[in-house]
């Protein structure tokens, strides 16, 4: 009993003298470490700051500062390691990292097809911050990009974020990259009105309306059809989509109010639908005088 007490406090004293020798390069280590993430942070707000001065494109500089960050920590790790003596962990670590991304590279197809499409979207982009887009359905307007997804906010507040890699694969509409948007609408007006008076009268009114319209482009108003009731035109009008007041519904309403307005104004009679109801079928109606029953009784 007494040599298995002396063995497993030899073995424990080892163990306790390797212990004590590592101590000073593990307190080293993180040292180095702290300093390193501290300096990593102050250089990536430095950089931010610098970026954001000579480029006006934010996402491009989000994604270098994001990019040397991580790439300062990674090598913050490495001399971490090595200032603690364990120089042969940080080489092992760099090895063990390559064949690691091999095997996460397959195991994670998605994920690292979102974070190529991130890399390519940083760089080349069919939009900007703030535009107004249409991707697979999903309509509003992106508020941020980063190596996995990018976040739209819809017209009806959500926010939607979709993997970079269906803004890669699928087609884009982008609403507001040339600043321009056009919208329409149609108005129905009785066959006999002057037609050609009306359309007067609708360029005039919308070309009149400053507020978010495009004054650069001239509304245009065509004959749409020819309903049963209706001659129909319809009506297309430009938005500038730069301008904070840019609302799509909040501006349509405006403008069809301000032509329905116009053309009342004229005397102009936009009727609804008639619907004409046709019995070809001849039937024998009964009628009943009840009140002459009610008197005999």
């Amino acid at each position: 009993m007494e040599q298995f007490i002396n063995d497993v406090w030899s073995e424990f004293g080892k163990y306790y003298h390797t212990l004590v020798a590592w101590v000073p390069g593990v307190l080293i280590g993180i040292t180095v470490f702290i300093v390193v993430l501290f300096v990593a942070g102050l250089i990536r707000r430095l950089l931010r700051k610098y970026l954001l001065k000579r480029t006006d494109d934010l996402l491009i500089a989000q994604f270098i500062v994001r990019m040397i960050y991580i790439l300062m920590v990674i090598v913050g790790i490495v001399i971490a390691l090595d200032a603690g003596g364990l120089d042969g962990a940080a080489t092992k670590l760099l090895a063990g990292a390559g064949v690691s991304a091999v095997i996460l590279g397959f195991a994670f197809k998605d994920i690292g097809e979102n974070f190529l499409a991130g890399i390519f979207l940083a760089f080349k982009r069919p939009f900007r911050i703030g535009d107004m887009v249409d991707v697979q359905g999903i309509k509003g307007r992106i508020t941020g990009l980063n190596l996995r997804e990018t976040l739209v906010k819809t017209l009806d507040g959500k926010d939607v974020f979709i993997p970079n890699s269906i803004i890669i694969k699928n087609p884009i509409i982008n609403y507001t990259l040339d600043g321009y948007f056009r919208d329409s609408f149609i108005v129905g007006l009785d066959y006999s009105e002057n037609i050609t008076k009306a359309i007067d009268i609708i360029h005039r009114t919308i070309r009149g309306l400053n507020n978010g319209l495009g004054t650069g482009k001239d509304p245009q108003i065509v004959v749409k059809d020819l309903g049963s009731s209706t001659l129909n035109l319809e009506v297309h009008f430009w938005l500038v989509t730069d301008k904070p007041e840019f609302n799509i519904p909040g501006l349509r309403t405006m403008v069809v109010t301000e032509v329905l307005e116009a053309l009342d104004e004229e005397g102009f009679y936009m009727p609804a639908s008639i619907m004409e109801i046709k019995n070809y079928k001849e039937d024998n109606w009964r009628m009943i005088d009840h009140s002459n029953q009610a008197q005999a009784s």
